[in-house]
């Protein structure tokens, strides 16, 4: 019944996704024309991101900060999360503590500092399936990364 459901939803929603996709890359190759910018007609998950706030901030006029004050992280996580365990059948069992270790692969990549600062802002959860009796329920790991920061130095 659940892939069912999945099925239904991503028919329906899968010509709506390529409709603003096809919509944010007009954006992008308006931006990279107006600045100059080399464009090579393709759209990468991490043009998302700017570009969706981009389109957002110059068509709905849309002030966010003032929309979060209405949906506080602490209010909604908890309840999307509950959607979620619920839609799929699942429990979300949240990490509390510090997963950074040296052996850890990205930790060359961050200073000990740097990776608290991004490790503090992650939420960490193991994901079972929902009446869980042994390790063999265990599906997998969520990480919730909602707040952006400066991107790192390679």
């Amino acid at each position: 019944m659940p892939a069912q459901f999945l099925d239904d939803l991503k028919k329906k929603l899968h010509p709506v996704g390529l409709k603003d996709r096809e919509t944010l890359l007009k954006l992008k190759e308006k931006e990279h024309a107006e600045k100059g910018y080399p464009f090579d007609g393709k759209f990468y998950i991490w043009d998302y991101r700017y570009y969706e706030q981009k389109f957002i901030q110059s068509t709905l006029h849309l002030d966010e900060s003032l929309v979060k004050e209405y949906f506080p992280v602490s209010v909604i996580v908890p309840q999307i999360i509950h959607i979620y365990q619920d839609l799929l059948s699942i429990k979300f069992v949240e990490i509390k503590g510090d997963s950074w270790h040296p052996g850890n692969v990205h930790a060359e990549r961050f200073t000990y500092d740097e990776y608290q600062r991004y490790a503090l802002d992650v939420q960490k959860y193991s994901v079972w399936k929902k009446d869980a009796k042994t390790s063999e329920d265990f599906i997998g790991y969520c990480y919730l990364d909602l707040f952006p920061r400066s991107k790192h130095k390679s």
